[in-house]
């Protein structure tokens, strides 16, 4: 009986100290290309990707698209802290059901929660500069 007692205790006391946070941290490039890979589907063969790391705290990336009927070029700008994609030439905030999916992964695996996100959210791409 007493021996329960000491366990239902202790389990008790372990069940009040919550399991330790992920510490927060910013996505790494290449996690900022997933992102954007989860945005526009899969890649094609003859995507040209370049990627810079702006010091303004966004990743930019710049893709080219030689196939028929696409833009061509575009480039985006991936928000380090937030995940946040937008295409930096339209000042564009972009988003779809899969990319929403992956950036909510992404914000478990670097400890953001929609707490940090609503503090953390700002302008991307052109917008910054307007």
């Amino acid at each position: 009986m007493r021996t329960s007692l000491v366990v239902a205790m202790i389990a008790m006391g372990i069940a009040a100290y919550p399991a330790k946070a992920t510490p927060r941290r910013e996505l790494t490039p290449k996690e900022a290309f997933s992102l954007l890979q989860a945005y526009l589907g899969p890649p094609e063969a003859n995507w040209g990707l370049d990627f810079q790391d702006n010091h303004d705290g966004f990743y930019m990336i710049s893709m080219i698209n030689p196939a028929p009927g696409a833009e061509g070029f575009d480039m985006y700008d991936i928000d380090r802290r937030t995940g946040d994609l937008w295409r930096s030439s339209v000042c564009e905030h972009v988003s779809n059901t899969r990319f929403h999916a992956a950036q909510h992964r992404l914000w478990r695996r670097i400890g953001l929660t929609a707490a940090d996100y609503r503090r953390l959210k700002r302008p991307g791409g052109q917008c910054r500069y307007e």
